[in-house]
């Protein structure tokens, strides 16, 4: 009984948390070019690396406020590639990215809010607010971020409403492009060929004609307080 009560309140604490979003934006990342020539060096000696101080994580924009945590990489032999850690100012490891791909084509992330200098982290990472800096000087984040209208991002099965007729559906999974974004909601529609031809010659489609889908943002939210979603070609065509 304990047990179940623990779960339900962690489910009740997720959804406020979830209702808490009304947008969420790309970062995109790039590992600083030490790990790049570290790697090119060493790759092929299955040997494990140094460790590597991506960015310091603040509790708030600025970085005069208190220093929460740090973004650390290093390379792991097991999986023949970088680790991603997100660490407490106790060393604790709150989040790890062992997936992150092809590296050099950038590594992305979901962020809640940002500002020419820092990004805010979901509050997932950390349970509280956290801000990665970003930009050029030692222990700041090589990233940029962008809004997700225009791009095309992949999407589990999830619930939607069809617009403009108001009718509740679940979307397939699969690719869908945001056209627009309102006060906490996407509006999508699925993605056609010519969203990306990637050189090829493809017939034209009428998006007129093409079902839009409103899709609030705490929709996208699990119940570990985690995005469901992504962008769909992280490395373009």
């Amino acid at each position: 009984m304990k047990n179940l009560i623990i779960f339900l309140l962690l489910i009740i604490g997720n959804y406020v948390l979830a209702q808490k979003y009304d947008n969420v934006l790309d970062l995109e990342f790039y590992l600083p070019e030490e790990l790049e020539n570290w790697y090119s060096e060493n790759y092929e000696k299955n040997m494990p690396s140094q460790t590597w101080v991506l960015c310091d994580i603040y509790s708030e924009p600025n970085s005069e406020s208190n220093k929460v945590g740090q973004m650390i990489s290093y390379y792991e032999p097991d999986v023949s590639n970088f680790i991603v850690q997100f660490l407490s100012s106790n060393g604790t490891v709150k989040k790890e990215l062992r997936n992150i791909g092809d590296w050099g084509y950038g590594i992305h992330l979901n962020v809640i809010e940002s500002t020419k200098e820092f990004a805010r982290l979901p509050e997932s990472y950390f349970g509280n607010s956290a801000w990665v800096r970003m930009g050029n000087q030692p222990q700041t984040l090589n990233a940029g971020v962008s809004s997700y209208v225009e791009e095309i991002i992949y999407l589990p099965g999830i619930k939607a409403t069809t617009y403009p007729s108001g009718e509740l559906t679940t979307l397939k999974c699969g690719n869908y492009v945001v056209e627009k974004y309102e006060k906490g909601v996407f509006i999508i529609r699925e993605e056609v060929p010519t969203d990306m031809p990637c050189g090829d010659e493809v017939p034209p489609t009428d998006l007129s004609k093409m079902v839009r889908y409103l899709l609030p943002i705490h929709h996208l939210v699990t119940e570990t307080g985690e995005f469901s979603f992504g962008v769909a070609y992280e490395k373009g065509c």
